[in-house]
């Protein structure tokens, strides 16, 4: 979608956990950052390079950048 329907990266992003999360009838505890809602993320950069991934509220990867700014 990015690069053939000219949505930005973080519109792709947004678009992608919010609809996943609508179309499965998981929209009230997953699909957005709110509280009471389920923590899965990623952390990028806008060329995609992966910094942390959390699921469920728990760091489950995070490269150095993120251990030295988070600590």
């Amino acid at each position: 979608m990015v690069f053939k329907g000219g949505i930005s990266l973080k519109e792709a992003f947004i678009l992608g956990a919010t609809k996943s999360a609508k179309t499965d009838g998981l929209d009230e505890a997953r699909g957005s950052l709110e509280p009471g809602k389920r923590a899965d993320l990623l952390v990028t950069d806008e060329e995609t390079n992966l910094f942390m991934t959390m699921v469920g509220g728990k760091i489950m990867h995070e490269t150095d950048v993120i251990a030295e700014l988070s600590y």
